[in-house]
This record gives C-alpha cells, sequence and structure tokens, in this order.
C-alpha cells in the first residue's frame, strides 16, 4: 500500500465531506468508483479492494480519491 497516495486519498475525502473538495478529483472519483464496481476484487462489503482476491486491500473510498493506480490496471 502506498501510504502518501492513500493519506491524498484521505485528505480529499475529508475535503468532499465539509464541501471544499475539489470537483476535478470529485468527477474522476465518481467514474473510478463505477469501474471497481465490477471488479471481481471488490470485498463483499464493497468498502475495499479485497488483498485476498488479488486487490491492494485500500478502502474504495480513499482509494478511488488518491494518485495511486489499480493495481489490475483499470485506471490510472
Amino acid at each position: 500500500m502506498d501510504i502518501v497516495n492513500i493519506a491524498r486519498g484521505i485528505i480529499n475525502a475529508t475535503k468532499n465531506e465539509f464541501g471544499v473538495g475539489d470537483p476535478e478529483v470529485e468527477k474522476k472519483a465518481e467514474e473510478r468508483v463505477k469501474i471497481c464496481l465490477t471488479c471481481p476484487t471488490l470485498s463483499s462489503n464493497r468498502q475495499r479492494c479485497d488483498g485476498n482476491k488479488g486487490g491492494c486491500n485500500c478502502f474504495i473510498g480513499f482509494l478511488v480519491r488518491s494518485n495511486k493506480k489499480c493495481v489490475k490496471g483499470k485506471w490510472n
């Protein structure tokens, strides 16, 4: 797990919760979530990219708002 990029995702998610998020980050996050929801590595509770299924084990809400690339190459 790339802690710096995930930390950036946490910061971006927090900013969004307080209404000061970057619209471009949120647009990209929405596009990424749509892809994640169809991925076989998505956990059964739809919260994580499941490491037991070959994913990166990150929380989707933070992952899609980070600069990290999808480990399956589905988005960057």
